[in-house]
This record gives C-alpha cells, sequence and structure tokens, in this order.
C-alpha cells in the first residue's frame, strides 16, 4: 500500500516508497519525506525522519525520529520525541526535549529550555532533566517572582533571627544566673 498525498502547494518534494505514507497539504517549496511524515503549510519546511510533523512557518527542519515543529522560523530539531513550538531560530536536539521562544537551544534530554528574551537560553548537553525559564521578569498573578523569592528569604532570615535572639536570651538568663550565684557568694565572704 502506498499512501501519499500533496494538496494546493508550489514547488513541493514528497519522496514516496512502497508501503509508506507521506504528506505536504499546502504551502511553498515544503519537503516531506520520512515514513508517515507531514509537513502542513508554510515555506521551505523540511521533515526528514519518520513519523515526524512541521505545521506551518519558515525554514523549519526535522532531523529526528518521533519529532515535531509547531510554527516559527528557522528552528530544528535533531532530539527523537523532540519539539520546538512557536519559536525562531530555536533547537531541541536533546532526546525528549523542548524548545520555545527565541534561540532556546536544548542540547541535554529530557529538558525544556523557555526563551522570552532577546539574549536567548541554552542548556547545555551535561545538564539533562532541567528546564530553565530565560526573562528579563517572572511574574505569578502579577507579583514578580523575584519579589516572592526576597520575601522568603526575608522571612527565612527573619526565623534566623528569632532563633539566635532566643539563644541569646537563654545566654543572658543563664549569665545572670551566674552573677546572682557569685553575688552570693560573694556577700557570704565579706559577712
Amino acid at each position: 500500500m502506498k499512501f501519499l498525498f500533496l494538496v494546493a502547494a508550489t514547488t513541493c518534494l514528497v519522496k514516496a516508497d512502497d508501503n509508506v505514507g507521506f504528506g505536504v497539504v499546502g504551502g511553498d517549496s515544503n519537503t516531506a519525506f520520512g515514513i508517515s511524515s507531514l509537513v502542513a503549510g508554510g515555506r521551505t519546511n523540511i521533515a526528514a525522519q519518520e513519523y515526524t510533523s512541521v505545521a506551518g512557518g519558515n525554514k523549519n527542519w526535522i532531523f529526528a525520529r518521533y519529532a515535531s515543529q509547531l510554527g516559527g522560523s528557522s528552528n530544528r530539531a535533531f532530539g527523537k520525541f523532540s519539539a520546538v513550538a512557536g519559536s525562531s531560530q530555536s533547537m531541541a536536539n536533546g532526546r525528549k526535549s523542548l524548545s520555545i521562544g527565541y534561540n532556546a537551544t536544548v542540547k541535554a534530554d529530557h529538558s525544556a529550555a523557555f526563551s522570552f528574551n532577546s539574549i536567548g537560553c541554552e542548556i547545555p548537553s551535561d545538564s539533562d532533566n532541567t528546564i530553565r525559564f530565560c526573562a528579563d521578569s517572572i511574574s505569578y498573578n502579577g507579583v514578580s517572582l523575584a519579589d516572592m523569592m526576597d520575601a522568603a528569604n526575608r522571612r527565612t532570615l527573619a526565623a534566623e533571627d528569632d532563633a539566635s535572639l532566643h539563644e541569646l536570651e537563654d545566654f543572658v538568663v543563664a549569665k545572670e544566673m551566674e552573677l546572682a550565684q557569685f553575688s552570693e557568694k560573694v556577700g557570704a565572704i565579706l559577712a
């Protein structure tokens, strides 16, 4: 059985072998030649491995099995089971990795980079199982995450200060007792 389709696309390449399915739906200059691969729209996108998909965008390339691209431009997926979503110039190189945002590069396995700044975000290959958020600021329900961390640190310091204060009070009480005993001895000697 050969399954091959090309719909409403211009200058697209669909390579077909026996018993496999490929597809390009819409767009311009798209290429699908992995078993059960799909390029749906966009321009100059490539799905070069089996069970891959590129959903729109421009110059997005997949070279790993089971990988996917969701829009964006100039993205690459080299890691098996990797995904790049809504990005520009991002790369998912690690197995089961995820890249989102501008210049988000994931070289480690089981990792994700969320890049929401103009610099980019990278997870090196020796940092498996990592999630990295790169942004100028991060808020939760309108409150800056940095402010939340500062408040938590102040509470921790306040708790440590309370512990130190209690230790100091205990020390003063012990010294007052020693002083009282010493005063009694001096009183006895002088009497």
